[in-house]
């Protein structure tokens, strides 16, 4: 009977050290309230592969619209918001090689670098701002190298736009 007692007093202190340590958690946005709307423009490429640029802004707006917290604004005047994104670096890496002739790549990570400004609009206040947000994906040769880089593109300007999405929502 004691020590039936002593672990439930042990599981209720247990419980209650959880739930303070958990007194400051927020789920959802920490966004200021008064910022609904979002207007991107299209993405800067600093990097010499073609119309990554295109790739990565429609990443964006389909991750702020799958987010659902900021909703996008036709243009700059109507919006609460600007989010200007850069993308300085594309990497396109080996990681993996055959075994009879390790000079021959399988494997490949691309590998997305870039960096954000997101400002109030109405006062040119910086909100926040990152400059090693990423976005990578590994992909196995297929075909030729330009069909593998295209087809694991989208997919590392996906992953791209939930690390930049995330950090403007929840970076407070």
């Amino acid at each position: 009977m004691k020590t039936t007692r002593v672990t439930i007093s042990a599981g209720l202190v247990g419980l209650a050290l959880l739930f303070n340590g958990c007194a400051n958690y927020q789920v959802g946005s920490t966004l200021p309230a008064h910022l609904k709307t979002v207007y991107m423009p299209v993405v800067e490429n600093r990097t010499a592969e073609p119309l990554l640029e295109v790739e990565v802004s429609r990443a964006l707006l389909g991750a702020l619209q799958q987010d659902g917290t900021l909703r996008l604004a036709e243009n700059a005047e109507s919006a609460d918001a600007v989010l200007r994104v850069t993308v300085h670096q594309f990497r396109l890496t080996p990681i993996a090689f055959r075994r009879e002739r390790t000079t021959q790549t399988t494997d490949y990570r691309l590998t997305l670098l870039a960096s954000y400004v997101f400002t109030e609009r109405a006062t040119g206040k910086v909100i926040s701002e990152y400059n090693g947000a990423n976005g990578e994906v590994d992909i196995a040769l297929s075909g030729d190298l330009f069909s593998t880089k295209q087809a694991a593109m989208p997919r590392a300007a996906e992953d791209l736009a939930r690390d930049i999405v995330k950090r403007v929502v929840e970076s407070w």
